[in-house]
């Protein structure tokens, strides 16, 4: 089904659209990708917000310990809280394949983070490794950010970053130990981007450390700021 779906022309999509229809990736009701009410649901994050690591804060300067840890990140922001209709529908995204929810979830940032938009900006998807995109039949951040590039005027690039290692999943690790497990795990394939600036995209974000890894190894291929979007993040 899948496969199908991938290779489909718009005609056989209105066919299988059709066939199955749309079910909301947070209740799974049908109508629709992601219903009014479970938008209706979702918890965006809202001022005071560090203004580098993008989390919520509590009060209005608290001190924020990111800077001890984000070295190659200029900034990062999130759309809402990894919670409810749409943790489900995230989930529904990258292990149940339901790609037509990446048009949905990009559209939340495309919503809230156009200003965020540098002029000649680079739009970067946080990598899979090869073996993991294989098994899942895509990188969801990859679909994610062809998305916002539909909606956004962004530049491209002669090159594209990788993930060298087949990093363990960084559900159930600590801070530190997300940090050891993505360190050195990516790298940019192609000429030196020149000063430009890179925005990644992905999916969730819960420490940073991936997003932070990404960086620094555009940064070492010489890229100028380097920032940060995903859909989500864990509340800590």
């Amino acid at each position: 089904m899948r496969a199908v779906e991938r290779d489909a022309g718009p005609v056989v999509q209105v066919l299988l659209e059709w066939l199955f229809p749309p079910r909301c990736g947070g209740c799974g009701e049908l109508g629709s990708w992601f219903c009014p009410r479970c938008r209706g649901l979702i918890q965006h994050l809202v001022e005071p917000i560090c203004s580098r690591c993008g989390r919520q804060l509590e009060v209005r300067g608290e001190a924020c310990t990111c800077r001890r840890r984000l070295r190659a990140l200029e900034a990062v922001r999130s759309a809402a809280v990894y919670d409810g209709p749409l943790e489900r529908a995230i989930h529904r995204l990258k292990y149940q394949g339901r790609r037509p929810l990446a048009k949905v979830l990009a559209g939340l940032l495309a919503e809230r983070f156009e200003p965020f938009l540098q002029p000649d900006a680079i739009l970067q998807a946080v990598p899979l490794h090869r073996r993991r995109r294989r098994q899942r039949g895509f990188n969801q951040a990859q679909l994610l950010a062809d998305e916002l590039r539909r909606a956004w005027p962004v530049g491209g690039a002669r090159g594209h970053l990788i993930r060298r290692r087949d990093t363990r999943s960084q559900v159930g690790l600590d801070r530190a130990q997300r940090r050891r497990n993505v360190e050195d795990a990516f790298r940019w394939e192609g000429p030196n981007l020149e000063g430009r600036p890179v925005l990644l995209v992905d999916d969730v974000i819960t420490t940073c450390a991936t997003v932070e890894a990404c960086a620094r190894a555009l940064r070492e291929a010489g890229a100028g700021d380097v920032r940060a979007l995903s859909v989500a993040r864990v509340s800590a």
